[in-house]
């Protein structure tokens, strides 16, 4: 389903054109755009290097972004995206076909987002095309080239928030719903033992992956979070995430630092009334971030270098 982290560069070339009933998107990538030493989509991970941050691609994202280059790119690209639009005739520099894998899977979801919202070459930026939106037309204008697209690599587009948060009380760490994981091994006598009991000896061996998603590079000694649905989850590098726990699907990340290597290792982050706390790896801080948002609350340097990570 889904995989994880980061982003490529942003250089490409793509107009933009007024009209007088609409504005239509031209996205042209000039051949200089098109070198051979440019990575092909989706970038392979590296060594060290960031996993890549997913979004889920279905049918509502999709028409949700046909919709938007309808009302924005059809005079130019047409309305499959091979050009013919009203403005077609008058462009000096016609743009690609938008159908060519060849040439699209040399750019980075980010690129096209990137340039559409900043602008560039001789385009205006589109200020106006965001969040969703952008995340959803950049879905569609790849699905032209790849039917089957299931995955785009816009998640620092992405960040949502945790929907009806209900405040984590002392009284529910001392005795968290059976469905809740709040804590380092899940209650203060540290038991690390779950009441629920839909899953048995007779049907254990029917268990399905239901999702899996990567995880930042380094060593790996997390205990997810579980709190109404969504989990928290620290990743090696100071990388904290929210996810919808029954799909993986990101919901906010934290991201302290663009890529942190060497010992990253936590074993567990804390939560409590609304906020996520955590231990950070470079320059020992203890961390707040905002349950819902995942924006940071506040920080406090911290003396010692920690493996383990905040009780409440």
């Amino acid at each position: 389903m889904t995989d994880m982290l980061k982003i490529p560069s942003r250089k490409a070339k793509l107009f933009r054109l007024w009209s007088s009933s609409a504005v239509s998107l031209l996205i042209f990538f000039a051949a200089n755009a098109l070198g051979q030493n440019q990575a092909a989509y989706p970038p392979p991970r590296v060594g060290i290097s960031p996993a890549v941050a997913t979004l889920n691609v279905d049918a509502e994202l999709l028409a949700k972004g046909e919709k938007t280059f309808y009302a924005k790119c059809i005079a130019c690209h047409g309305k499959d995206g091979a050009g013919g639009g009203d403005l077609w005739a008058g462009l000096s520099a016609k743009p690609i076909d938008l159908r060519e894998p060849a040439i699209m899977d040399r750019h980075s979801d980010m690129q096209l987002a990137t340039i559409i919202e900043f602008g560039g070459f001789e385009m205006p930026a589109s200020p106006e095309i965001r969040g969703q939106d952008l995340i959803a037309l950049v879905a569609f204008v790849r699905s032209l080239s790849k039917p089957n697209l299931r995955e785009i690599e816009l998640h620092p587009l992405s960040q949502d928030f945790v929907v009806g948060y209900q405040e984590v009380t002392s009284a529910m760490l001392e005795d968290p719903a059976p469905s809740d994981w709040l804590m380092y091994r899940r209650t203060f006598d540290s038991w690390g033992y779950s009441p629920l009991a839909k899953i048995d000896r007779k049907n254990v061996a029917d268990l399905r992956l239901a999702w899996s998603r990567a995880m930042e590079p380094g060593e790996q000694e997390t205990t997810p979070l579980v709190h109404d649905g969504t989990m928290y989850i620290a990743n090696p590098g100071d990388v904290i995430q929210a996810l919808d726990a029954a799909t993986g699907d990101l919901i906010w990340e934290y991201r302290r630092h663009k890529l942190l290597t060497g010992k990253t290792r936590v074993r567990n982050i804390a939560i409590y009334q609304d906020k996520i706390f955590h231990f950070t790896k470079k320059e020992q801080h203890l961390i707040a971030l905002d349950a819902r948002t995942g924006k940071l609350i506040w920080e406090v340097p911290v003396v010692g270098n920690f493996s383990s990570g905040p009780i409440v």
